[in-house]
This record gives structure tokens, C-alpha cells and sequence, in this order.
């Protein structure tokens, strides 16, 4: 199953979000300008995330990647200020290009030891 681009853009009114195991791919834009959201747990069934996601959805605090995933794509989580917390999966090598891009309140993120590229700026504006 996939959720399409810009499936939920702008959906203010959305305020949970469970993403269930059998969920394979997250496209571009799928869930930016969620603000409502406050946090995202990633399935291990998910094998691909495209930039832009989770684009500023500015109140999301935690994110939690599963195991399917290889590569955190450009801009995943651009712009999403309040991000306090980030788990990556075991199996993410790369984080791409401006994928936390002013995530300015992130305090914690947890690699693996699978990581092997992080990008240019792929953390810029993380004070």
C-alpha cells in the first residue's frame, strides 16, 4: 500500500496518525503541513519515504523510523521546528540533503552503525 503525494497536505484537522504494518511507500508531500500531528512511528513494512513527507508539520516532537527503510530522502522532515526526537531504523545508510532542514528544537537523534552518507545540511538550523 501507498500513500500518494501530497495525500493529506494542509489536513490542519488531523491530529492522529497511525501508519500501519503493510504501509510500503510514503511519497513526496504525503503528510507536509500536518500541523496538528505531535508524533510518527514508521512500520518496518515501509521501505521508502520521498522528500518532503513530513515537511513542516511544525508541532510533530518525536519520529521513529522501522527497519524497512534504507535512505532518509531531501527533506523528510524540513521545516519541522518542535522535532525534539528522531530514531532511525537499523537498516538507513544515508540521510539525504536538507532532511531536518531547521528542525530547531531537535535535542536527540539515534543513528545506527549501518549509517554510511549524511548529506550537506541534512541537519542546517539544528541549533
Amino acid at each position: 500500500m501507498e500513500i500518494e503525494a501530497a495525500a493529506f497536505d494542509s489536513c490542519s484537522g488531523v491530529i492522529n496518525l497511525t501508519l500501519n504494518e503493510g504501509l510500503t511507500t510514503i511519497k513526496s508531500g504525503a503528510f507536509q503541513y500536518l500541523t496538528s500531528i505531535t508524533n510518527v512511528e514508521i512500520p518496518d513494512s515501509v521501505s521508502a519515504i520521498y522528500g518532503g513527507a513530513f515537511s513542516n508539520c511544525t508541532n510533530l516532537v518525536s519520529a521513529s523510523l522501522g527497519n524497512g527503510i534504507d535512505a532518509i530522502n531531501n527533506t523528510v522532515f524540513y521545516g519541522c521546528s518542535n522535532l525534539l526526537s528522531v530514531t532511525l531504523g537499523d537498516s538507513i545508510k544515508s540521510i539525504g540533503s536538507l532532511a531536518f532542514y531547521y528542525c530547531s528544537s531537535l535535542i536527540s537523534v539515534t543513528l545506527n552503525n549501518s549509517i554510511e552518507v549524511i548529506e550537506n545540511s541534512a541537519f542546517f538550523g539544528c541549533s
